[in-house]
């Protein structure tokens, strides 16, 4: 049996806080100052003691890992995913590059992601599907000196006009959230979702912003990525203030 170390430890915490990451996201996040080889021989001999499980299907090649149900026991906690949705894979992997930047910056803190939102609203959101809206995440976002409450949508593909409006409606019924913030990969998504959020929801307390931000498939470390200065917030496209 081989010896857990303190690294591995900090591996399965960070499978267990995001859910899934690819090797290059570990490497970054846990093997900064290692060779990617040592990360990758690293994750393999943790997978061999099905502690992690790996997972093909991002369109680069790239493995992602899942955290076991034995790994999540050594590391006190339950995992967030037991199977991997391979419709949604590549947009869960690019969700946990955005949030390893954002805190990187120091804007992002109390990160929830919706595997632990549908987990937590369990029976109610069952009962209630139309009005309890679930983000992709919610974390309390730096602007200025103070935080705000952020729901979080990574959006990769356009929904139908009806389904934005579900979505914005339900949001005007949070009670909690003080920001809706729109990540997209087409500036013309992001220019038609404001204009739909001003028409339907019109101005007053809750804010809507979003902005231009791409990853390419090899989802390279981003750090080193230069699309990801246009998610700071000084580059932000949009800061209106819409009514909650």
């Amino acid at each position: 049996m081989m010896q857990i170390t303190k690294r591995d430890r900090l591996v399965l915490k960070l499978l267990l806080d995001y859910g899934i990451l690819t090797t290059k996201q570990i490497h970054a996040l846990a093997f900064k100052s290692s060779d990617y080889s040592i990360a990758l021989r690293r994750l393999r001999l943790i997978e061999k003691e099905k502690f992690i499980n790996r997972v093909h299907g991002l369109p680069s090649g790239l493995a992602s890992w899942l955290l076991t149900q034995k790994g999540a026991s050594l590391v006190g906690g339950i995992p967030l995913l037991n199977r991997v949705n391979y419709n949604s894979l590549l947009h869960d992997v690019r969700l946990s590059t955005l949030r390893m930047e954002l805190e990187r910056q120091g804007i992002a803190k109390r990160w929830m992601t919706s595997f632990e939102l549908n987990r937590l609203l369990g029976e109610k959101r069952a009962r209630n599907l139309e009005s309890v809206q679930v983000p992709d995440a919610v974390f309390s976002l730096r602007k200025d000196k103070e935080w705000i409450s952020t729901a979080l949508e990574l959006e990769l593909k356009r929904k139908s006009k009806d389904r934005y409006v579900k979505i914005f409606r339900n949001y005007k019924r949070s009670k909690t959230i003080d920001l809706v913030w729109y990540i997209v990969e087409d500036y013309r998504l992001g220019e038609f979702l404001e204009d739909l959020w001003a028409k339907t929801i019109g101005y007053g307390k809750c804010q809507f912003k979003w902005s231009y931000y791409h990853v390419g498939e090899d989802l390279e470390d981003p750090i080193e990525t230069d699309c990801i200065e246009r998610i700071a917030l000084p580059a932000a496209h949009s800061w209106g203030t819409l009514s909650s």
